[in-house]
């Protein structure tokens, strides 16, 4: 081969080398165009999947919300209902101290009553001691 037709086989090849080249590079960028989308799809049916798991879990959360708001009013009810109890426990409370003040006046004033009684049992003993001695007196007679 002369140098005629070295150079024109030589440009040629050059030329089919930056063709292939040229190929293989289009050929990369088609197959990472479709790597990207598959990702990007994939990211969309990701994020899809996040919205419905979210939204599900904000129901739920909406869910537990509410039942909170109906415990808080249940116990602010019963909250309310003890406080009123106390009230009147607080009530008889002071009932059973003024009763229990009544009957220890009470008490003083049996013990009297005792003391009395004593003192009538007493002089009735003595009566009849005397009965008893006109009786024996009569019946000596």
């Amino acid at each position: 081969m002369n140098i005629k037709d070295a150079g024109p086989a030589f440009t040629t090849a050059l030329e089919n080398e930056f063709i292939q080249i040229r190929a293989d590079q289009k050929e990369l960028a088609q197959d990472l165009t479709d790597r990207v989308n598959n990702v990007a799809n994939r990211l969309k049916d990701l994020d899809s999947r996040c919205e419905t798991r979210f939204s599900r879990l904000d129901a739920k959360i909406d869910a537990v919300d509410a039942k909170v708001e109906k415990l808080d009013l249940r116990l602010g009810a019963v909250e309310g209902r003890l406080d009123a109890v106390e009230n009147q426990l607080d009530a008889f409370a002071g009932h059973l101290e003024t009763m229990s003040a009544g009957v220890g006046g009470l008490g003083e004033h049996i013990h009297g009553i005792g003391t009395r009684v004593d003192g009538v049992q007493e002089t009735q003993q003595q009566m009849l001691n005397v009965l008893v001695g006109i009786q024996q007196k009569l019946a000596a007679a």
